[in-house]
């Protein structure tokens, strides 16, 4: 992400983390995807983004469960926008 935005002169800023920490999903059902993620996420601080166009990046989504999570978060701070740029698309099984 901080690569894209100096490419593209953006901003970039990490503003949501997870709670109890970053567990790798790539083994886990999408059940288990799901349970992982709900609720699982919160603002640091309290970032100045309010009325503004956020942007979340991700590098593989399988389920799209974490992206809804991240977003529903986000949006509870009063962004006007959240946009998603996904790198690749992980098949579903």
């Amino acid at each position: 992400g901080k690569e894209m935005g100096r490419s593209l002169n953006v901003k970039v800023v990490s503003i949501v983390k997870r709670r109890g920490g970053d567990l790798a999903q790539a083994s886990l059902t999408a059940g288990q995807r799901e349970l992982l993620t709900d609720a699982n996420f919160y603002l640091k601080e309290r970032p100045s983004i309010e009325g503004k166009t956020v942007l979340i990046v991700d590098d593989v989504m399988t389920t799209g469960h974490t992206i809804n999570e991240l977003t529903k978060t986000i949006l509870q701070s009063g962004v006007t926008e959240v946009f998603v740029w996904v790198c690749a698309r992980a098949p579903l099984h």
